[in-house]
């Protein structure tokens, strides 16, 4: 974001740039009328008049709002000083607030992060034991016959 001077720069030259706009619009479109007695003679506003016409109020406003928003004569040193450390003051107390949130932030990390360590600890010792055997099984039951059934091919 840029400070207040520019921004009323940018304002003023986009207000210029309107205004060029607006008076070649209007040697386009306006018709030749003469001058002297009895040449007053009323005709229909095209539309871009009436655009650029509120396109320049809008402008001009906005102008002289960053106008009004600039410090004024009667600002001075010492009330500056007031302001900044008023601001000063607010800084501070949000700072201590989120330091405050962040010590919060770590307990709550630590409690979480021990947490992961135990369901992985216990996830890792119920995967190493082994698991219970039927003494009486071979390791040959254990394994499915690889053999087929030549009797049920036939059918």
């Amino acid at each position: 974001m840029c400070d207040r001077v520019s921004q009323l720069q940018d304002a003023i030259n986009e207000l210029a740039e309107h205004m060029c706009n607006a008076l070649g619009t209007l040697q386009q479109e306006a018709p030749p009328s003469k001058f002297g007695p009895g040449s007053a003679q009323q005709t229909e506003t095209p539309q871009s008049v009436q655009y650029f016409s509120k396109v320049l109020v809008k402008t001009a406003r906005d102008i002289d709002l960053l106008i009004d928003s600039l410090p004024s004569l009667e600002s001075t040193s010492q009330l500056q000083v007031a302001a900044i450390e008023r601001l000063q003051e607010q800084n501070e107390d949000e700072t201590a607030k989120l330091q405050a949130m962040i010590a919060e932030g770590e307990v709550l990390l630590s409690s979480v992060q021990s947490t992961l360590l135990h369901i992985s600890h216990t996830t890792l010792a119920n995967s190493t034991r082994p698991e219970p055997t039927n003494a009486s099984a071979t390791p040959d039951d254990a394994l499915p016959s690889m053999e087929t059934d030549s009797t049920s091919n036939d059918s």
